[in-house]
């Protein structure tokens, strides 16, 4: 499987999903609970690769399993965050009170705000090429 087809097939994937969740999010009136599919997104892109992929090798399965692991791990803390709060989010709250299309523009907004927030995180590792390798040396 070339790497472009193997984007595709997890841009598919992750695609249902979030339209999934979206759909959900419209019957409930609430989009709260999409936080929770952020790190389980990556469990999910991680498995697609893992299963499309043959690839025999001991490091892959250790990063399959840490990935699976944190993603499950901050999935449901988020997710029962959101299960124990009585009322959709105040971030949320306030989108849709402010913006008339918000049921529209929700599913787009969410997860651009989420890749903000990475590219941010991630900008400590691009002004230091390589750092990657040395804070994970089996890479």
């Amino acid at each position: 499987m070339t790497a472009l087809s193997l984007i595709g097939l997890n841009l598919l994937v992750v695609g249902l999903v979030v339209l999934g969740l979206w759909l959900l999010s419209l019957r409930l009136k609430d989009v709260s609970f999409v936080d929770a599919f952020w790190p389980t997104g990556f469990g999910v892109v991680a498995w697609t690769t893992f299963l499309a992929v043959d690839v025999e090798h001991s490091r892959a399965t250790l990063l399959l399993g840490f990935t699976s692991l944190w993603s499950l791990r901050l999935g449901i803390y988020l997710l029962s965050r959101w299960l124990s709060e009585p009322h959709e989010d105040k971030r949320y709250q306030a989108m849709r009170r402010n913006r008339p299309h918000f049921k529209w523009q929700s599913i787009h907004d969410d997860q651009r705000t989420l890749e903000a927030e990475d590219d941010i995180d991630a900008l400590p590792f691009e002004r230091r090429p390589g750092a990657a390798h040395r804070l994970i040396p089996f890479v």
